[in-house]
């Protein structure tokens, strides 16, 4: 794909997520990569464009701060798995 990355995070020791903007108004993803071997590993589908990246120390869990340019702005934190499974999502009332 053509995403344009705008942030890094490290899941646990053997995972690292990138996020940026897919080109779409409505659209971000994070990539996750298994580092040894250094592989895709899965790709988890965000509502916008990803600022930034956080994960808990062991990797289990990740969050994307990602901001919803075609509503305004509108932001908010998007929570996943170390597989990229969506976990749910909490808005920014900024």
């Amino acid at each position: 794909p053509n995403d344009e990355p705008y942030a890094v995070a490290f899941l646990g020791q053997d995972r690292l997520a990138v996020g940026g903007r897919t080109g779409t108004a409505d659209a971000g993803r994070v990539h996750l990569w298994q580092l040894k071997p250094a592989r895709p590993a899965a790709a988890a589908p965000v509502p916008g464009d990803v600022f930034a990246l956080a994960a808990v120390p062991d990797g289990a869990r990740g969050a994307a701060f990602v901001v919803r340019p075609a509503a305004e702005a509108e932001a908010g934190y998007e929570l996943f798995d170390r597989d990229g499974k969506p976990l749910g999502g909490v808005p920014d009332k900024g």
